[in-house]
C-alpha cells in the first residue's frame, strides 16, 4: 500500500489550527510473494524493506514491479525517518516509471519533511500533471501553499480541486478552513469546518478548529461550545483547553478561565504562552503575586518571551516596585528592539519616578515604532504637561484626539492643560466632552469641578465633586477637592470634614494632609495644621508648593525663622521654575523680618513679566502705588490675580516700613478681591488674625 499523507500544520501564530494527518490512501495492486509482503503495511517496516529488496535484486523482476517495489521500499523509510533514502527509491521509481504520479506525489512529502518547499511544489505539480485527478496532490500543495508561501488564494484554488474530487474527504474541509481563518473569511471558515465536521463528527480537531472561526467572528460563546466538545472527544486537548480558557476570559468568567488555564498547564507545563495568559488573569484580579510568579514561569519555559518581561514588568508597576519593572521592560527591549509597548510602559515607569526627559525618550521611540497609537501621544503629553510644556502637551493631545477622536482621557488630560493655563471655557468644553464620551469618567468630574472653582462658581463646583463622589465613594482627591470649595465658600467644618475623609481613604497621599492642614488653618488650628503640613512633606518631600504653604504659615504665626527655611527649601525644589520669582520674594521678606541682609539684588529673574514690577519696588526701584498701577492689567484674565499678589506683597513692604494701617487697608482689600483658592487669600487672613484685626 502506497501512504499519502497531509504534513501537520505547524505554525507559530498565536492561533494554531489543527490538520489531520493522514488524507487518504491510495490502493496498488499486491504481487504474490516478494512484492506482496513489499507493499504490506500490516508488516513491521523490517520485513517490508527486506522484502522490497529481494524484488528489486531479482532480476527476473518486470520492470513495473521493480518501480512498485522501490515505490514501497522508499514508503517504508518514509516512516522510518529515512528521508534520503526514501528520496533516493522514490527517485528510482521515476527512473523506471518517469510518469508515476504517486512517486512524485509522496517524494513531495519528503521534500517538505526537509523543508525544500519549492522541490516539494515541483514535485506536486510533476503529479498533477500526470495524473490530474489525484485530489492528494492538490491538497499536498494547497498545503504548502498556505502553511509555507501564505498564498492563500493559491491554496484555497487547490483545496478546492481537491474537494471537488474527493468531496467526501474530510480534512480537505478542515485544511480549507485553515486557509480561510488566515484570509479572515471567518465565515466560509465556519462553512468549511462544519462541513468537515459532518463528515468526521469524532474528530476533535476540527471542532477546535470551529471554534477559533467563532472566536474570530467575536462569538465566544459558539467558540466555547465547540472547544468544549473538541475536549469531550479528546480530553487532553490542550490546545482546546487553552483558546477555551481564552474564551472564558472575554466572557468575564475569569475563574473559569483560570481552571482551563490550570489544566492546560497540566498537561503542558512548558508552555511559556499559557503561564502568561493565566498571569494577565490573576494581574486582571490584582492578584499581583501570582500573576509574577506565572510570568516567572514563562520567562523560565521561554527566556526569549518578550512579552513575559513586558507583562510582568507592568504588574511590578502596579505592585509600586518601579525600579523592577524597569529591569523588565529594559529586558523586553533587549529582545524585541520593535515593541512598541515596552517602550510606552518603561516611559510610564520613568513618569512615576518623575524621570519625565527619560519617560518623553522612550514615548518617542514608541511613536517612531507605531506612530498611530493614541495613547502612547496622551502618555507623551501628560509627560510635556508635567514639565509645564502645555503648547508640546496639548499638540499631543490633538493627535491622539485626530486618531482617536472618541478618546475620554485625551479630552480630560487637554482640558487639564487647558486649565493651567487659565483658558477655563477651553476647559470646560473638554471635560464637557469626556463626560459625554464616558457619563462615569469620575476623574472628569473632578477636573471639571476644579475649573468651575477657579470660575468662582463655587455650587457647580461642588455638584461635579458630589458626581465623582457618587461614582467613585472612595476617591480621596475628590474629596479633597471638594474640602477647598467648601473654603471657599467658607464652610470650615465641612471642609475639614472633606479633607478628614481624605486622609482616611489616601494616608499615604501628601495632597489629602495639605488641604487638611489648609482646613485647620482656617479655623485657627496652627499647630495642628502645621502637624499636617509636616505628614505631607514626609509623603513627598520634593513639592516645593507645600513647603511654601507651611512657610507662609510659620510667617505669619511668629516663626520667621522657619519660614524663611521653608521659602529657601521651596527654591532649592524648583530653581528658576515658574513660581521662582514669587520664592525669590519671599525669601527676602523673611530675610527681612530675620534682620538679615537682603539678597534679592543677586537673584536672576525675569524682568518682563510679572511680578518683575514687586521685585523692583523692594530693590527701591519703584514705589507702592507705581506697583500696584502696574497690577492694574488690561487683560482681564489676570488683572484680578495680580492685583491681589500686589496689594499683599505692597503690603508686607509696608509693614517692613511699619506703616501698618496702609498694610492693613491692603489687606482688606485684597481679602474682598483676592481668588478664593489662591494662597494669598489665606495668608491675609492669618496676618490679620495676628494683627487682631480678624474679619
Amino acid at each position: 500500500m502506497m501512504l499519502h499523507r497531509f504534513r501537520r500544520l505547524t505554525a507559530r501564530a498565536q492561533r494554531v489550527p489543527v490538520c489531520a494527518a493522514i488524507l487518504l490512501a491510495l490502493g496498488v495492486p499486491a504481487m504474490a510473494g516478494g512484492l506482496e509482503d513489499c507493499g504490506n503495511e500490516k508488516h513491521d517496516t523490517a520485513r517490508r524493506i527486506a522484502a522490497c529488496k529481494v524484488v528489486i535484486e531479482d532480476k527476473a523482476t518486470a520492470s513495473s514491479d521493480r518501480a512498485l517495489a522501490f515505490l514501497n521500499r522508499a514508503n517504508a523509510l518514509s516512516d522510518m525517518g529515512a528521508y534520503d533514502f526514501a528520496i533516493a527509491d522514490y527517485g528510482e521509481a521515476i527512473k523506471l516509471d518517469a510518469k508515476d504520479a504517486d512517486a512524485f506525489n509522496n517524494r513531495g512529502l519528503i521534500w517538505g519533511y526537509k523543508r525544500d518547499y519549492d522541490r516539494a511544489l515541483a514535485d506536486y505539480d510533476k503529479a498533477i500533471e500526470f495524473n490530474p485527478q489525484l485530489a492528494i496532490a492538490y491538497g499536498n500543495r494547497g498545503m504548502i501553499w498556505n502553511d509555507v508561501k501564505h498564498d492563500y488564494v493559491k491554496a484555497i484554488a487547490d483545496f478546492d480541486k481537491a474537494i471537488s474530487l474527493d468531496p467526501g474527504n474530510s480534512v480537505v474541509y478542515n485544511v480549507r478552513g485553515n486557509a480561510y481563518l488566515r484570509t479572515g473569511e471567518y465565515d466560509k471558515a465556519v462553512t468549511s469546518y462544519s462541513q468537515a465536521i459532518f463528515l468526521d463528527p469524532e474528530n476533535a480537531d476540527q471542532y477546535y478548529n470551529l471554534g477559533l472561526a467563532w472566536a474570530s467572528k467575536g462569538n465566544p460563546e459558539r467558540a466555547t461550545a465547540d472547544y468544549s466538545q473538541a475536549i469531550s472527544l479528546n480530553p487532553n486537548h490542550v490546545q482546546a483547553y487553552r483558546w477555551r480558557a481564552n474564551a472564558w476570559k472575554k466572557r468575564g468568567d475569569a475563574d473559569r478561565a483560570i481552571s482551563d488555564y490550570d489544566e492546560a498547564i497540566r498537561l503542558d507545563p512548558r508552555d511559556a504562552e499559557t503561564f502568561r495568559n493565566r498571569g494577565d488573569i490573576w494581574r486582571g484580579k490584582k492578584d499581583y503575586d501570582r500573576a509574577v510568579a506565572d510570568y516567572t514561569q514563562a520567562i523560565v519555559a521561554d527566556p526569549r518571551d518578550a512579552m513575559a518581561y513586558n507583562n510582568r514588568g507592568w504588574t511590578w508597576s502596579l505592585k509600586n516596585d518601579t525600579d523592577r519593572a524597569i529591569v523588565d521592560f529594559n529586558e523586553a527591549i533587549s529582545l524585541d528592539p520593535n515593541y512598541a509597548g515596552a517602550y510606552y510602559n518603561r516611559g510610564l515607569a520613568w513618569s512615576d519616578k518623575h524621570d519625565l526627559d527619560r519617560a518623553i525618550a522612550d514615548y518617542d521611540q514608541a511613536i517612531i515604532i507605531t506612530p498611530g497609537d493614541a495613547w502612547i501621544y496622551n502618555a507623551r503629553g501628560r509627560a510635556w504637561a508635567s514639565k509645564s510644556e502645555y503648547i508640546r502637551a496639548i499638540s499631543d493631545y490633538n493627535v491622539a484626539l485626530m486618531i482617536e477622536p472618541d478618546m475620554a482621557v485625551a479630552f480630560r488630560n487637554r482640558g487639564w492643560v487647558f486649565s493651567r493655563k487659565a483658558q477655563y471655557d477651553s476647559a470646560i468644553a473638554d471635560y464637557d466632552q469626556a463626560i459625554r464620551l464616558d457619563p462615569k469618567y469620575a476623574v472628569a468630574y473632578r477636573g471639571r469641578g476644579w475649573v468651575w472653582g477657579r470660575k468662582g462658581q463655587y455650587d457647580r463646583a461642588i455638584a461635579d465633586y458630589d458626581q465623582s463622589i457618587s461614582l467613585e465613594p472612595k476617591y480621596a482627591d475628590a474629596y479633597g477637592g471638594r474640602g477647598r470649595v467648601w473654603m471657599y465658600k467658607a464652610d470650615y467644618d465641612r471642609a475639614l470634614s472633606d479633607c478628614d475623609q481624605a486622609v482616611s481613604l489616601g494616608p499615604k497621599d501628601a495632597s489629602a494632609f495639605a488641604c487638611r492642614a489648609l482646613a485647620r488653618v482656617y479655623k485657627a488650628q496652627y499647630d495642628q495644621a502645621l502637624a499636617d503640613y509636616d505628614q505631607a512633606i514626609r509623603l513627598d518631600p520634593g513639592n516645593a508648593g507645600t513647603y511654601g504653604d507651611r512657610g507662609l504659615l510659620s510667617f505669619y504665626s511668629g516663626s520667621p525663622e522657619k519660614a524663611l527655611a521653608d521659602f529657601e527649601q521651596a527654591d532649592a525644589i524648583d530653581p528658576g521654575g515658574e513660581y521662582n520669582a514669587y520664592h525669590a520674594l519671599w525669601i527676602d521678606i523673611a530675610r527681612r523680618h530675620n534682620r538679615l541682609p537682603s539678597n534679592l539684588g543677586n537673584v536672576t529673574l525675569d524682568v518682563t513679566k510679572w511680578p518683575a514690577p514687586v521685585v523692583r519696588m523692594f530693590l527701591g526701584r519703584q514705589t507702592p502705588e507705581a506697583t500696584l498701577a502696574a497690577a492694574d492689567d488690561p487683560d482681564g484674565t489676570t488683572k484680578n490675580e495680580h492685583l491681589c499678589e500686589a496689594r499683599v506683597f505692597v503690603a508686607e513692604f509696608q509693614r517692613l516700613q511699619h506703616r501698618d494701617d496702609e498694610a492693613l487697608r491692603l489687606y482688606r482689600l485684597a481679602l474682598r478681591d483676592c481668588p478664593r483658592d489662591f494662597t494669598e487669600y489665606t495668608a491675609v487672613l492669618v496676618a490679620m488674625r495676628a494683627m487682631g484685626k480678624a474679619p
